[in-house]
């Protein structure tokens, strides 16, 4: 069991939710921190809140996991906190600046848009 929500807070923030094939009962949901939970669709008899559990799969987007619409997120009690990745960078890079950041996006097993959004976060 994982604690998501904040103290005295009643809606989850949260950057995204996805419904993935291989989890029909639940959803993965990608918390403001950045951390992969999964949660019930349904609660459990008796339940009051829903049960959530560490996700360390893939990325949803990776394994062509189906986008929470965000008018459904205020049933499941979420609230989006970020903004969504909207806008294309067109930077000119040499081939050679190219290939390295390929290779470096490919040691971490990130695809290259990846590495360059956790590069900007981190500034």
């Amino acid at each position: 069991m994982v604690q998501v929500y904040e103290q005295g807070r009643s809606s989850l923030d949260v950057c995204g939710a996805w419904f993935l094939a291989d989890f029909p009962e639940h959803m993965v949901i990608e918390l403001a921190d950045h951390r992969m939970v999964t949660a019930p669709l349904r609660l459990e008899h008796g339940q009051t809140e829903p049960v959530f559990e560490l996700y360390e799969g893939p990325h949803p987007r990776k394994c062509k996991g189906q986008p929470v619409p965000e008018w459904q997120f205020g049933f499941y009690g979420m609230v989006r906190v970020s903004e969504t990745a909207s806008e294309i960078l067109r930077v000119r890079l040499t081939p050679s600046d190219l290939k390295r950041l390929s290779d470096a996006a490919e040691a971490a097993d990130k695809p290259v848009s990846e590495m360059v959004r956790e590069w900007i976060w981190s500034l």
